[in-house]
């Protein structure tokens, strides 16, 4: 049997002050930490960093980032597992934290699941596994915790040379749902260790005669019928169902297979316990596929040029009806105006709007009782520089947000709003440009459609199925369709970023930044890229900023890029206010800020120094 060397940093965290204290998230961590060792038997050399509050002490950012970079650095690792038990929050719908200890106190005190996945790729190790038992709830954004910004575990490394990562990702619930304890120990955490520990017969992959391992990809689909199956039948009932991003495969796995009781590795019978065989187990076993094979048809029409069918069905079946609900048709604010550019808002109040160097935008339809509030802008001539030819908008809302938006030059921006945060966008060309352009009701319905499913899995955290085999179909689409809704090019590059795909990428990016304009003949300039596109191809800087098109907004659209831009962008190469105000954002799917907390970075933008 060859020698293997596994690592494992196993932070448990079961007090945080500001919300009720946890009982199983170190013990959690101590028992995975456990049935690492027990895999010595197999000649396993396990190098584990427990970091856990069991005895009181304190686990931070500091902490989890020197225990990950020590078991990297001497580079012999086969594979490398990062577990996380405690609390946990959502800033959006792919944006997780994993509260520490003294988050209360300083909002950085949390480890961002998002870069640290993203930086994982990069990591050298060959196989890197991530577990995270905690809750993915959204919190009140003007609470305590309503703007914690965390860190990576670790950061990107150079693997020129080398081959990237497999990555998996272990969820213990879907975004939104709470990841329950129960009898004092961590649900997810003791099915996964059940599994570990005594695997059916349908989780073993043979390695060689007479030895056995468990692979990450058959652990994907026995939780992810065992974790609700086991909730259901417990007294009293609950939900719970995992998530997963699993890119392994055979010959790379998590451990070998042992004979080990539960009993043996000092965590007792409970909520583990394994269900007998019944017709309830096949049911949720093709509940679980059922779902799955929804979830790649969803993406499939998002990727592929062909129409949706049994739309209800498909996105109930893919857990998406809700979000999908929520998105489609989301371009239904005014799309005809004068200037051809501009924004519709809709569900709540414009106060004010604020163009670089102080000048006032206009509020087209502020009336009472109107459907939105319009903004027409005045993108500026070909004849511009090109530093002037980007441009943003701040958008100052009733009740004290802001969110900074690009100005596209022949788009009309809709923009839905929840208690003052910006929890939907959407771009159509405007009404004027679509008959140049050749543009069908039939066209647009079916962009709604691929818009609203693409906002659906983004909003689930479910992005990366985007990228996957056939996830380059959506950036050929993009390419063909130059004038459809730039955020699906912001989707698309967010999906493969965060499945290591910077070639994918980099041609959203390419293939963005040569759509010229949608109107050259009366001079109308070509749209920016968005900033979140050209940080994710790994492009951003000062010249890119001056090149025409150049980059719009100065700072990331999508919540989840604050989390992620500096594995991306060298911050110095940023005004020291962006990096200020990213510490501040609100919980949302598009970045929104309370406009006290940021004004450094809005007098900056007064004052002309941020366009």
């Amino acid at each position: 049997m060859a020698t293997r060397i596994v690592g494992l940093v196993a932070v448990g965290v079961d007090k945080i002050g500001v919300l009720e204290k946890l009982n199983g998230a170190a013990s959690g961590a101590s028992k995975l930490a456990g049935w690492l060792r027990a895999q010595s038997t197999f000649g396993v050399t396990a190098k584990i960093k427990e970091l856990t509050d069991a005895s009181g002490c304190k686990v931070s950012a500091r902490d989890v980032q020197d225990a990950v970079q020590s078991l990297i650095e001497p580079g012999d690792l086969d594979l490398l597992i990062l577990y996380f038990a405690g609390h946990g929050i959502v800033k959006s719908g792919g944006d997780e934290q994993v509260l520490l200890t003294d988050v209360e106190h300083y909002k950085d005190e949390a480890i961002a699941i998002a870069p640290t996945v993203a930086n994982a790729w990069y990591s050298t190790v060959p196989h890197f596994v991530v577990i995270c038992d905690s809750c993915r709830n959204a919190v009140d954004p003007f609470g305590p915790l309503g703007t914690v910004a965390g860190k990576p575990a670790l950061d990107r490394r150079t693997v020129v040379g080398a081959r990237k990562s497999k990555v998996d990702v272990f969820y213990a619930t879907e975004p939104s749902q709470t990841a329950k304890e129960y009898r004092g120990e961590g649900f997810f955490t003791e099915v996964l260790l059940d599994a570990l520990n005594q695997p059916p017969e349908e989780v073993i992959e043979k390695l060689e005669p007479g030895l056995g391992v468990v692979p990450a990809w058959s652990l994907e689909d026995y939780l992810g019928t065992e974790v609700p199956l086991r909730a259901e039948q417990q007294k009293p009932p609950f939900s719970q169902t995992p998530d997963f991003l699993i890119t392994s495969r055979t010959p790379k796995f998590i451990g070998y297979v042992t004979t080990a009781s539960p009993a043996d590795l000092g965590f007792r019978e409970g909520p583990a316990e394994r269900p007998a065989p019944s017709i309830d187990r096949e049911a949720a076993a093709r509940a679980a596929r059922t779902r799955n094979l929804a979830l790649d048809e969803v993406s499939a029409i998002v990727t592929a040029n062909f129409p949706m069918s049994s739309h209800f069905t498909l996105t109930y079946d893919a857990g998406l009806s809700v979000h999908r609900k929520n998105f489609v048709g989301s371009e239904y604010g005014r799309q005809a105006f004068e200037t051809r550019t501009g924004y519709s808002v809709l569900g709540g109040a414009v106060e004010k709007v604020l163009l670089s160097g102080g000048g006032a935008g206009e509020l087209a339809n502020t009336a009472e009782g109107q459907r939105s509030v319009d903004v027409r802008l005045y993108p500026p001539p070909y004849s511009s520089p090109p530093h002037e030819q980007r441009g943003s908008v701040a958008l100052f809302f009733k009740g004290g947000t802001v969110c900074i938006m690009p100005i596209l030059p022949g788009y009309i921006g809709t923009l839905h709003l929840m208690d003052g945060r910006v929890t939907s966008l959407s771009f159509e060309v405007s009404a004027q440009l679509r008959q140049n352009l050749g543009y069908t009701d039939a066209d647009r319905r079916f962009l709604s459609e691929r818009r609203a499913l693409a906002a659906s899995l983004s909003a689930s955290g479910k992005l990366q199925r985007l990228a996957r085999d056939e996830g380059r179909l959506l950036a050929g689409y993009i390419r063909q369709s130059k004038r459809a809704d730039p955020t699906l090019g912001i989707y698309a590059a967010y999906a493969y970023a965060l499945s290591g795909d910077d070639d994918g990428s980099r041609s959203v990016f390419d293939w963005m930044k040569s759509y010229g304009s949608l109107e050259p003949h009366n001079k109308l300039p070509p749209a920016p890229v968005p900033f979140d596109v050209a940080m994710l191809a790994g492009v951003l800087s000062h010249e890119t900023a001056l090149s025409s098109p150049g980059f719009a907004p100065f700072l990331p659209m999508m919540t989840l890029g604050w989390s992620v831009m500096e594995s991306y962008v060298s911050t110095d190469s940023l005004h020291d206010t962006i990096i200020d105000a990213g510490r501040h954002r609100l919980n949302a799917e598009w970045t929104t800020f309370r406009y006290q907390d940021v004004c450094p970075m809005l007098d900056a933008f007064e004052r002309g120094e941020l366009k």
